[in-house]
């Protein structure tokens, strides 16, 4: 069996127990969901799942690669998000392993990007 996997090569775990943000009340289920997915590198985006696309390009911007970390940055999506305007460098996705308050941040953030990147997809579905 590999020692590291490309999923889960930046979780620490010197013990076998309930991670912290899952047993927090500083975040809801939906909340929960979506930090275990960032963290697993289970969220839906293409390099998440390789082989599963024909092309690696950002649905969104089609300018990059569809990554977790893209998505932080996509110029399509930050253009619907009026406050990311001007802050994408200082981003790191890599907060879903940090603090409590950090994690609380980047899901929040996540979240956003993942709505208006729904609402950008049915708009290029329609026409």
């Amino acid at each position: 069996l590999k020692r590291k996997h490309s999923k889960s090569e930046f979780l620490i775990c010197k013990e076998i127990k309930k991670a912290e943000y899952i047993l927090s009340n500083n975040f809801n289920t939906k909340q929960k969901q979506l930090l275990f997915k960032l963290r697993s590198r289970t969220l839906d985006v293409k390099s998440n799942f390789k082989g599963q696309s024909r092309t690696p390009w950002c649905i969104s911007c089609g300018l990059f690669q569809e990554t977790q970390s893209h998505l932080l940055q996509c110029p399509a999506l930050v253009l619907n998000l009026h406050y990311l305007q001007g802050k994408t460098s200082t981003l790191n996705e890599n907060h879903v392993y940090g603090t409590s308050k950090q994690q609380e941040i980047i899901v929040n953030i996540y979240s956003d990007i993942i709505e208006a990147r729904e609402i950008l997809r049915n708009r290029i579905d329609i026409t």
